[in-house]
């Protein structure tokens, strides 16, 4: 679903063992040609993770611009936290995005990684959108993009797109096998769309009475 709406990701996969499965990502700190530099962005700017509220996301934004000088991985990195907004991913401390640097001295965003629904610290973003945490919302998401030199129209576009793809949630949960049950719980969470009532098995007891007879 993230990467439908945008969002760079490393490959997924869910390997099953009978009635066990197993979610794996494909490296991307590794390759045939050794490590590569990654760090962050917590370690960037010395904050303690384990603290919400040590940074926020326009410092993420920030952080993003002072090392890449790159609009496009500003852009990207606004996208993830749009993403994280709407589908209630509240665990997205400074210590679950980062940034790798190539052989020739580039700095990029990694891949995204560590995306998942979360309450979070108290039930808010560990990662404030424009001083809010526990309810951020298009105002909010708009107003750091101010901050950060992205145009209110392009920042409206960008949360309509992740939001039109947040919306299938359901259709994603099916195509990964998730269970009726779970895809209601994820859907009352993020959207507080209450799953329709379970229509109850008739019984013989609830077979209306026969009427009484006019016969002796």
């Amino acid at each position: 679903m993230a990467r439908v709406a945008g969002v760079e990701m490393p490959d997924v996969k869910l390997l099953r063992t009978g009635k066990d499965a197993y979610f794996t990502v494909k490296r991307f700190d590794r390759s045939a040609a050794g490590r590569h530099h990654v760090h962050t962005a917590a370690g960037l700017v010395e904050a303690n993770f384990r603290v919400p509220g040590s940074i926020d996301y326009e410092m993420l934004l920030k952080i993003t611009w002072a090392l890449t000088k790159n609009a496009v991985h500003v852009e990207q990195m606004f996208r993830r936290m749009v993403f994280n907004v709407l589908t209630h991913n509240r665990d997205d401390h400074g210590k679950n995005h980062a940034f790798m640097m190539n052989g020739a001295g580039v700095w990029s965003p990694t891949p995204a990684y560590d995306i998942t629904l979360s309450n979070g610290p108290a039930g808010e973003h560990n990662l404030a959108v424009a001083g809010e945490g526990r309810n951020p919302g298009r105002p909010h998401i708009v107003r750091a993009a101010k901050e950060i030199g992205i145009a209110a129209d392009r920042a409206s576009d960008i949360f309509d797109q992740v939001k039109e793809v947040v919306s299938r949630w359901p259709t994603f949960a099916k195509e990964a096998g998730l269970s009726a049950m779970r895809t209601g719980e994820i859907d009352y969470i993020v959207y507080g769309r209450k799953p329709a009532p379970r229509r109850k098995r008739r019984t013989e007891d609830d077979e209306p009475a026969a009427a009484p007879s006019s016969s002796p």
